[in-house]
């Protein structure tokens, strides 16, 4: 079987299942009563931000809330509690049958102030790798004029937002044998790009 015809038989099952469900875009679920589709993508939902908060080892409590909505194959959204905070979390399970979590938001921080979390700058994920190489090129275009030379990121922190944000604290020899401090934040947006959102001179 094609994946042509593949996907036309999920979108026809999709239809078929929920037509009467298709008033408002989302539908409520029953959380006592979830189908196979549907407690693969709460799995998925919990463990992303499993992931997202490993530096705190979250443990879920409960869900608050679930819909599901008709695309080109269905989105979820799950309310979610943690011991560290609520979450807001939509899935998307794609014509091809996989499931991805499209996005993620923090609705209530618990026990978790200003929302960083610390990271070990000497052993980074690959994601906070690839934002702490972006934030010191950054910086390296702000010190061109000046010759200034990456030395060492001095500490670095993450945030659960609709993506992630990244801290980072980086030190820099400068031209004249001085040193120099500057701290960037950089937002991994959920299609996987980085963007420096602030980069500024510190103590």
């Amino acid at each position: 079987m094609n994946k042509f015809i593949l996907s036309f038989l999920i979108v026809a099952l999709i239809s078929s299942t929920y037509a009467d469900d298709i008033t408002g875009g989302w539908t409520s679920v029953n959380s006592n009563n979830l189908d196979s589709w549907t407690q693969e993508a709460l799995i998925a939902s919990i463990q992303r931000v499993e992931y997202l908060y490993s530096t705190k080892s979250p443990v879920f409590q409960e869900i608050q809330s679930i819909q599901s909505q008709i695309v080109a194959g269905i989105n979820y959204k799950f309310v979610l509690k943690f011991d560290v905070g609520v979450f807001e979390v939509t899935t998307v399970r794609l014509l091809d049958g996989s499931v991805e979590v499209s996005q993620i938001v923090l609705l209530q921080t618990l026990g978790v102030p200003g929302g960083w979390s610390q990271l070990d700058s000497n052993n980074l994920d690959q994601f906070a790798e690839e934002a702490a190489n972006m934030a010191i090129s950054n910086v390296k275009g702000l010190l061109q004029s000046s010759n200034g030379q990456f030395s060492s990121i001095e500490f670095a922190q993450s945030q659960v937002v609709a993506g992630i944000n990244y801290k980072f604290h980086l030190q820099f020899f400068a031209g004249d044998g001085g040193r120099i401090h500057y701290e960037v934040v950089v937002w991994r947006q959920l299609s996987g790009t980085y963007v420096v959102t602030s980069a500024q001179e510190a103590n």
